[in-house]
């Protein structure tokens, strides 16, 4: 059975410019957001970092310490 094709008026749409507004406003929000989140993560790394190397470091010299290629004995 064929239907037959029925004409549609336009429809009229109503565009808000406070919408517009409102989406800049929470772009920029994110964008700060996001940039705080990338800075203390960025920062933790740098702890977590230093926390690995100085124990790596810690385990290395432990047994005998040395200082500018010559051991030191006690």
């Amino acid at each position: 059975m064929k239907r037959k094709a029925v004409r549609r008026k336009p429809v009229h749409t109503v565009r808000h410019t406070s919408h517009k507004l409102h989406r800049k406003e929470d772009e920029h929000y994110l964008i700060l957001v996001r940039s705080w989140v990338f800075l203390v993560l960025f920062a933790m790394m740098l702890g977590v970092g230093v926390i690995v190397g100085s124990y790596i470091n810690s385990q290395l010299n432990g047994g005998a310490p040395v200082v500018a290629g010559t051991s030191i004995e006690r």
